[in-house]
């Protein structure tokens, strides 16, 4: 078990509260042993992520900041629902596990009692949060066994490897939008996709020698991209026991 997976399934086993900050890499909130919230520095919060496209204000959205309830003020008023908050947060959460979970060199702060503004509507049982989090990392080294990749800017080889490619709708978007600059997570914010779908194009990308590489990254047999319709998604059906309603959208 890695350093943070370590250290907040000991909060989580003493029921603790409170907000973990893992120095300036994000923050993990907790109540009574469970994570309501989670954030990362590399990846949008919820607050961007309902406010980007328009959905809602951003002086609506700060609003609610400022109330703390939890997002009723959106709710009442009609400019959001439950399940839109809700599949924002999960977006939000797993995204921020992934890349926080990762790190080895933070020295993550507890601070009790700390909370973050949605209150504890919605949380993850931090088992079940490492669990998936350690599938969809296993998933991305099966793929391609190397996180140079991750960090390094997207850039698409001068030169096809063969006569012709197959290609999913998400590794064709990340190939149009590569500039040659911009990293995965960077262009999964542009893209408005999450970090974990966008990994996991750019690896397969590079397994299929669509991608140049970093000189370090390892060498394996060239094979050819997953065929259109065939990407892998982990959409809400698959996470639902992941993400627990504690009192029902219903109630809230």
């Amino acid at each position: 078990m890695r350093p943070l997976e370590s250290l907040l399934t000991g909060l989580a086993g003493v029921c603790s509260s409170g907000a973990l900050h893992v120095g300036r890499s994000g923050v993990v909130y907790l109540l009574e042993g469970k994570v309501t919230y989670m954030e990362s520095a590399e990846t949008p919060g919820v607050e961007e992520l309902l406010t980007s496209g328009g959905r809602v204000s951003t002086a609506d959205m700060e609003r609610a900041v400022t109330r703390r309830e939890g997002g009723e003020p959106l709710f009442s008023e009609g400019l959001l629902t439950r399940e839109e908050l809700a599949e924002a947060l999960r977006r939000t959460v797993l995204d921020s596990a992934l890349l926080l979970f990762g790190l080895d060199h933070a020295r993550p702060k507890f601070r009790p009692s700390e909370r973050h503004w949605l209150g504890p509507h919605w949380h993850f049982e931090v088992g079940e949060l490492i669990e998936e989090c350690g599938r969809r990392t296993a998933e991305l080294d099966q793929v391609w066994p190397s996180d140079e990749l991750d960090a390094a800017p997207v850039v698409p080889v001068p030169r096809l490897p063969g006569e012709r490619v197959s290609l999913t709708d998400r590794q064709w978007e990340v190939l149009v939008h590569a500039d040659g600059a911009a990293t995965p997570l960077e262009l999964a914010r542009r893209l408005d996709r999450t970090a974990f779908t966008v990994l996991l194009a750019v690896r397969e990308l590079a397994a299929a020698d669509l991608l140049v590489k970093p000189r370090r990254a390892p060498a394996l047999p060239r094979r050819s991209a997953k065929p259109p319709g065939t990407d892998v998604r982990h959409e809400p059906a698959e996470l639902s026991l992941l993400l627990r309603l504690k009192a029902g959208l219903e109630q809230l």
